[in-house]
């Protein structure tokens, strides 16, 4: 809850201060068109799975009922080239965090992250702010590890002709803005769904039980800064 109030509370504060904001969009560079705009940025915020590893484990009779976590902390940073005063290209990693089940003898974890490259068009009209839309792939290497009631996940995995690390591309897109604070240092606030993460496994555990693990796609909220050079 603390969290998801911060990202309240910053955005409140873009939608309330214009005037300094906009002065500082006015800067040279923002308004310039040259082809050696380049810069670097951070962010830091909250990645939500939506197919979380409890979901792969409903019908198993574990020894406790599961309690799931499907959010983390998440994080990237980038680097990017800005030929046009709309357009842009990035590069970076980002981390996506982790989702756990646990409850007696079971303790799993997924977790996922990666490189990416994204294209990002800024809406013409809308400077003041910097929104932006953006999308680009996401290349995932994608982890199953722990114990399910006693049990390492692994070799089970691995008696079935299947891989508990997943490495593969996916999609992405988002959107956001990067509101100017001075010539150089922006504020940035975004949005950003990566879609189907994962393969899609069926195994079959020594009880009988079977299980399948489905693709899923990961929601990241983030806040950070960039800097412009």
């Amino acid at each position: 809850m603390i969290r998801r109030t911060g990202f309240a509370v910053a955005l409140a504060a873009v939608l309330a201060a214009q005037t300094p904001f906009a002065q500082a969009q006015e800067s040279d560079s923002q308004d310039s068109d040259s082809l050696w705009n380049f810069y670097v940025g951070a962010g830091l915020g909250i990645a939500k799975i939506d197919n979380t590893v409890c979901d792969s484990l409903k019908g198993i009779n574990t020894s406790t009922q599961q309690s799931c976590d499907d959010e983390d902390t998440g994080w990237k940073v980038y680097a990017g080239w800005k030929p046009l005063k709309n357009v842009s290209f990035e590069a970076g990693y980002a981390d996506l965090g982790e989702t756990t089940a646990k409850g007696g003898n079971t303790n799993l974890k997924a977790e996922a992250d990666g490189g990416f490259l994204a294209a990002m068009v800024f809406i013409p009209g809308l400077e003041r702010i910097g929104l932006f839309i953006k999308g680009g792939a996401f290349f995932y290497d994608a982890k199953l590890s722990g114990r399910l009631d006693g049990q390492p996940i692994g070799p089970i995995l691995s008696a079935q002709g299947l891989d508990k690390d997943d490495d593969d591309t996916a999609g992405f897109y988002g959107i956001g803005f990067r509101l100017p604070l001075n010539d150089n240092l922006q504020m940035s606030v975004e949005f950003e769904r990566f879609l189907d993460i994962g393969e899609e496994r069926r195994f079959t555990f020594p009880t009988g039980a079977t299980v399948d693990l489905e693709e899923t796609d990961v929601n990241f909220f983030s806040v950070g800064a960039v800097w412009m050079f």
